[in-house]
């Protein structure tokens, strides 16, 4: 059993990887999406899967965004 679950965990493991490898690939291809990531890092808590998720699920944001329509997007609110 044990040989069993290490086979999956390293099989997982390479999948991560690979996954990794194509988004890596993806960011260094669009330059503006790199450095939004870049930008997003600068973030204390912030890394890099953080940032790259982040910008893959959240709706663009400008300077003219609307915070709670932003913040309830995220799932939080502004407590008291």
């Amino acid at each position: 059993m044990r040989s069993h679950l290490e086979a999956v965990i390293k099989a997982f493991k390479k999948e991560l990887a690979a996954v990794q490898a194509k988004i890596d690939a993806h960011l260094r291809a669009h330059c503006e999406l790199n450095q939004l990531v870049a930008r997003l890092t600068t973030i204390p808590g912030v890394g890099r899967l953080t940032a790259t998720i982040a910008l893959a699920e959240l709706p663009v944001v400008r300077s003219d965004s609307d915070p709670r329509a932003l913040s309830a997007w995220c799932g939080t609110r502004r407590r008291h």
